[in-house]
C-alpha cells in the first residue's frame, strides 16, 4: 500500500488495525489456548502498522513490506516520533521465523519469546501507540 498523502481516517484506520493486532496479542496470551510465539507475530503485525500509520500521516509512500527497520528509515531523521518507533524494529523476525519453518529476516538465531517476554511488548506496543494515536490524532496546536 502506498503511504500517500492520505486525510486523517486513513491514518485511523491504520490505527484501528494495530487495535486489531493488540487484541491479538492480548487472545494469544490470555485466551483459551495461549501461544508466545502467535502473540510475538501480532507484536510484529501492530509494530509494523503503527510505522505505516506514521508514514502514511507524513504522507511518505512506502513500500508492501514486513521490515519494521526499513520502514522507519524512510522517516526523516528530525521526526519527533522516531524514538519512540526505532525500538520497534526489532519486531521484524517475528513476522515469520515461527510460522513458516526454516524462516528468517535475520542472520541471528531468534529464540521463542516467554509469555512474560510478550507481556512486556505489549506493555512497550499500548504505550508507543498510545503516544503515536495523541501525536497523529490530537497534535497540539
Amino acid at each position: 500500500m502506498a503511504g500517500a498523502s492520505m486525510p486523517a481516517d486513513g491514518v485511523t484506520a491504520w490505527l484501528r488495525v494495530v487495535d486489531i493486532d493488540v487484541s491479538g496479542i492480548v487472545n494469544n496470551l490470555d485466551g483459551p489456548e495461549p501461544c508466545a510465539t502467535a502473540a510475538a507475530f501480532h507484536c510484529q503485525q501492530a509494530a509494523e502498522k503503527l510505522v505505516k500509520a506514521i508514514l502514511v500521516s507524513s504522507a511518505i509512500a512506502f513500500p508492501k513490506s514486513h521490515d519494521i527497520g526499513a520502514l522507519i528509515r524512510l522517516l526523516p531523521l528530525d521526526h519527533p516520533l522516531l524514538p519512540d518507533v526505532a525500538p520497534l524494529a526489532r519486531f521484524t523476525p517475528f513476522v515469520a521465523v515461527f510460522r513458516y519453518p526454516g524462516a528468517s529476516f535475520t542472520d541471528a538465531a531468534v529464540e521463542e519469546p516467554s509469555f512474560d517476554e510478550v507481556r512486556e511488548w505489549l506493555a512497550e506496543l499500548r504505550a508507543t501507540l498510545a503516544t503515536v494515536r495523541a501525536a497523529l490524532l490530537h497534535p497540539p496546536a
